[in-house]
């Protein structure tokens, strides 16, 4: 499977090129097939560590967003991403973290 193109999909995803965050919202991954979007594959080979990993995302983004801000310069238009295994930006995106108060 081209996992790729599948989550690409315009029959999925409308206007896929386009930074929308709210795809993944509960209510909108809910209502689209469960196999559109697919990151640790799925069924019986799903990948063991999906669970553990998504946990750890969870855990790491919510400790950092409780104690920094975090900036970039770039905008989500001038990225340009390259369909590798996974999809990689063309060069590195740096971020800037400021200690909240």
């Amino acid at each position: 499977i081209f996992v790729q193109g599948l989550h690409k999909n315009p029959k999925y995803f409308p206007n896929p090129e386009k930074f929308i965050p709210e795809r993944f919202s509960d209510e909108e991954t809910k209502a689209r097939h469960s196999y559109a979007y697919i990151p640790f594959a799925g069924g019986q080979r799903k990948c063991i560590g999906y669970k553990f990993a998504m946990l750890e995302v969870i855990t790491l983004s919510a400790k950092l967003l409780r104690h920094f801000v975090w900036e970039t310069s770039e905008t989500f238009e001038k990225l340009v991403f390259l369909p590798h295994v996974t999809i990689t930006p063309e060069r590195p995106i740096k971020f800037v973290f400021k200690k909240r108060p």
